[in-house]
């Protein structure tokens, strides 16, 4: 997405880019100096947003809410995994053009939601399990523990080429308290522990495009004002 930041931003233009950002590292960051150098110009009115919708999920927001208000108790440890067998063309399958594989394409959503229920995080640690699904040129598979502010530990597994466990599955947070289980579609959470309870949750909006998006004219219109 370099090319069109670089053109956005000569325009003074606002951007909404989609996830990931860039490919590599050195792309994110010539991305956000291009846009910095922008907003410098334009007087800080040149916004960039990655267009991460799970961070509007009504599950995720709903989930973070009921943990900061203590659903769960001090938070320990925190849990996201999904898996299923894909198959992938097109794009997909050029290195250079993807710049990864399973973790940074979809995966990098479930990155975001594990930073959004355990913190920001101090240490990673991640390996890839044997490729096996074809046409994907680079991992199918990656396991990840980290070590978050707080103490949390967090552990995600994302993968194409292990078989669902079922239509349904879970991501999780856990506490001193209790368990709170994130339906991965966002369709429901269920509380378990010293109170139980099942939360369902508006299937208006589940993905949360339509928050993002506001979300996104929100600090458009405050900075045009400001």
């Amino acid at each position: 997405h370099v090319e069109h930041a670089r053109l956005a931003a000569s325009r003074g233009v606002h951007v909404m880019m989609e996830k990931p950002l860039g490919r590599t590292l050195e792309e994110a960051d010539e991305i956000i100096r291009t846009i910095r150098a922008a907003e410098t110009k334009t007087g800080g009115r040149c916004v960039l947003m990655v267009a991460e919708n799970f961070r509007f999920k009504p599950s995720v927001r709903n989930a973070r809410r009921l943990i900061e208000a203590g659903a769960v108790g001090r938070v320990k440890y925190a849990r996201v995994k999904i898996s299923g067998l894909s198959r992938h063309g097109g794009w997909r399958t050029d290195v250079e053009r993807m710049g990864g594989g399973a973790l940074l394409d979809g995966g990098i959503h479930w990155v975001d939601t594990l930073l959004c229920l355990a913190g920001a995080v101090k240490k990673v640690y991640a390996v890839r399990g044997p490729k096996t699904c074809a046409g994907v040129p680079l991992e199918d598979t990656v396991h990840i523990i980290s070590e978050h502010e707080g103490g949390v530990i967090g552990e995600l597994t994302h993968s194409w080429g292990i078989p669902a466990p079922g239509k349904v599955q879970f991501s999780s947070v856990s506490g001193t308290e209790g368990t709170l289980y994130i339906e991965n579609h966002g369709y429901f959470l269920y509380l378990a522990g010293k109170k139980r309870r099942i939360h369902l949750l508006p299937l208006r909006d589940w993905a949360g495009f339509t928050a993002m998006h506001a979300e996104f004219l929100r600090v458009v219109r405050a900075r045009q004002s400001a």
